[in-house]
């Protein structure tokens, strides 16, 4: 499992292009061969994984990681940009979720700044809401219930998530 240190602030644009993530994932030193650590840029700053995260899901994350770009009223309703604390919580939450064989996500911004992680496949409709760094919450609907948790843990998640990989099998 990857760890993900926080975001590095002040970080001079050059370097940042020279080791941003390449479309495998890894990048690797010409001259010594020794693999860099993955690195996605996040506002003024970056987010470094050591060691790498498996390939299959770099592409979730940098999806995360384009929410960056969204200004102050980026919906023109006085929408709040994207904390990085909310997009660290959103990246260690994938990476400790979800398998290589899971359905990916949709990964939605939230008018007050959190990131929703959504699930709608197999009759189900899975919707895990970071609130902020420090809350996140819950929906899950099926054809015989719909539970709605605040400030769920991740086990309550997990289960959940176990129920949809069992209806797509």
């Amino acid at each position: 499992m990857s760890d993900i240190t926080t975001l590095h602030d002040n970080v001079d644009a050059s370097p940042r292009r020279k080791i941003a993530p390449s479309p495998y994932g890894r990048l690797t030193s010409r001259q010594t061969g020794d693999e860099w650590p993955l690195v996605f840029p996040f506002r003024d700053g970056y987010f470094n994984f050591s060691p790498n995260p498996p390939e299959w899901i770099i592409p979730i994350l940098e999806d995360i990681c384009k929410l960056d770009l969204l200004p102050q009223n980026w919906d023109s309703y006085g929408a709040v940009p994207i904390g990085p604390e909310t997009a660290l919580k959103a990246m260690i939450l994938v990476i400790n979720l979800l398998s290589p064989n899971d359905p990916t996500p949709l990964i939605v911004p939230t008018r007050n700044g959190g990131i929703q992680l959504e699930w709608h496949d197999g009759g189900i409709d899975l919707e895990v809401e970071l609130v902020s760094p420090t809350r996140t919450d819950m929906l899950f609907e099926d054809d015989e219930r719909e539970e709605e948790v605040e400030s769920v843990g991740l086990g309550a998640i997990k289960e959940k998530l176990t129920i949809l990989r069992e209806r797509l099998k």
